[in-house]
């Protein structure tokens, strides 16, 4: 335990470390501090923090190994973040002023109409699923089915899902192009509708609160104010939501129909559920340990392969004549867990570091700091407009540098840029800013 407590240790002072040349300018939303916060302290610590504190007792793809070999690997992993925390400074800070397009939009036309035609294109694809289901109960139960069993493997493909979730990025432009709009009745039914449409098509609990992340940053940018109470109301109602929802994946699995899925209705109880969903999957299921362990000793490096599935990825996979590659998280899954059913994310450190070691998790690192460098100041050259501001949002939310995050990022930017030139026309360039974040 030691070993982890040392390792965890300098992992927090290279967390702390872009605080010494913090700048109130910053504020929550500047990359490096939203990394921290959003990638590192939410997504890694808080899941990982049983680990981190008392150690690693059992891993799934590593039975039988001592607790003392799985602390050991726990403690690497952590040292290889805090390089790859370094590298991302590195290429972040020593970027300098990198050059980006300054670009004006006409104010939106006839919104509303276009929105709820796009909202006819995700209802019309939520029919198409429903119909192949069977009706919307054995398509909400469609979680509990292995993957070759499921709606998207007889369709050919994900794209009708892909359609369904169409009206919640449709949404998110929506609320950047008119922030004010968060109050009115049609939005929020229009949203509500989309999220209910997205988690009956795909089951994804993500898919329900992150839209509303999104959302809330949206609105914290266009405001220029953090709801700081709000936060923790939603955080408390995130995690009730997941255990929820985890409580009915859970009960779907051979139920016949809705009527057969009973779900716990005490707060306390889906909070101790969700806490325990969330852990879970910071810790035993997590795919960064069995790299770290075996990586290149028992298995060899991809030399890339992961990442081939990045140079394919904006084409439907339904009008290529072959599979496309797989991505990390099929690989991880495959090799490491012994499944092909599902996929399990290497993360951004674990894919990199199978790919080509430590020189690998330097290189992508740098490179992703140089990109959130420009992603800075795309924002404030462009003073933070309504068209960036979504595009800036939804990046910093869902893009790592990784190829399963692409892929779902790559998903996500393309329908906005064409939802921005359908609300707003074509953009027109303008001057050049010397502005600086």
């Amino acid at each position: 335990m030691p070993v982890v407590w040392l390792a965890f240790s300098t992992y927090l002072l290279a967390l702390a470390l872009p605080f010494v040349l913090y700048r109130r300018a910053w504020g929550w939303f500047q990359p490096i501090v939203f990394t921290i916060v959003w990638w590192h302290l939410i997504q890694q610590i808080l899941p990982r923090l049983g680990v981190y504190s008392q150690g690693l007792d059992y891993h799934r793809a590593l039975p039988g190994w001592l607790i003392s070999d799985l602390n050991l690997v726990v403690a690497k992993a952590l040292l290889v973040d805090v390089v790859a925390l370094l590298a991302l400074y590195v290429g972040f800070f020593g970027s300098g002023r990198l050059p980006v397009p300054r670009l004006r939009f006409r104010p939106p036309r006839h919104l509303l109409v276009k929105v709820l035609l796009v909202g006819a294109v995700s209802l019309f694809a939520l029919l198409r699923l429903i119909d192949e289901a069977g009706g919307l109960g054995p398509l909400m139960l469609q979680r509990g089915l292995s993957v070759d069993l499921r709606v998207r493997a007889s369709l050919g493909g994900g794209h009708w899902q892909f359609m369904v979730g169409l009206l919640k990025t449709a949404c998110l432009v929506w609320l950047a192009l008119k922030p004010e709009h968060w109050r009115r009745p049609i939005f929020i039914a229009v949203f509500g509708a989309a999220l209910f449409i997205g988690f009956a098509a795909t089951g994804s609990r993500g898919g329900l609160y992150m839209p509303i992340l999104m959302a809330g940053a949206i609105w914290a940018l266009a405001h220029r104010r953090v709801p700081y109470l709000l936060i923790v109301v939603f955080g408390v109602a995130a995690l009730a939501m997941i255990g929820i929802l985890g409580e009915f994946r859970a009960e779907s699995r051979g139920a016949r129909s809705l009527d057969n899925v009973t779900l716990t209705t005490d707060l306390v109880d889906n909070l101790e559920r969700g806490l325990a969903d969330v852990t879970k999957y910071g810790t035993q299921s997590i795919g960064i340990y069995p790299i770290i362990a075996k990586v290149p000793e028992q298995v060899d490096f991809l030399y890339g392969q992961s990442y081939a599935s990045i140079f394919l990825a904006p084409i439907p996979s339904v009008i290529l004549p072959f599979d496309k590659p797989a991505a990390g998280g099929a690989w991880t899954a495959e090799h490491f867990f012994g499944t092909t059913q599902n996929t399990i994310p290497p993360s951004t450190i674990g894919e990199a570091y199978w790919n080509f070691h430590l020189p690998g998790v330097l290189i992508v690192m740098t490179l992703f700091g140089i990109f959130l460098k420009w992603l800075a100041r795309l924002f404030t050259v462009n003073a933070g407009a309504p068209w960036v501001m979504v595009i800036y949002v939804y990046t910093l939310f869902a893009l790592q540098p990784n190829s399963d995050s692409f892929y779902s990022w790559l998903h996500g930017i393309v329908p906005i840029v064409l939802f921005l030139l359908l609300f707003c026309g074509l953009p027109r360039r303008t001057l050049p800013s010397s502005a600086s974040m």
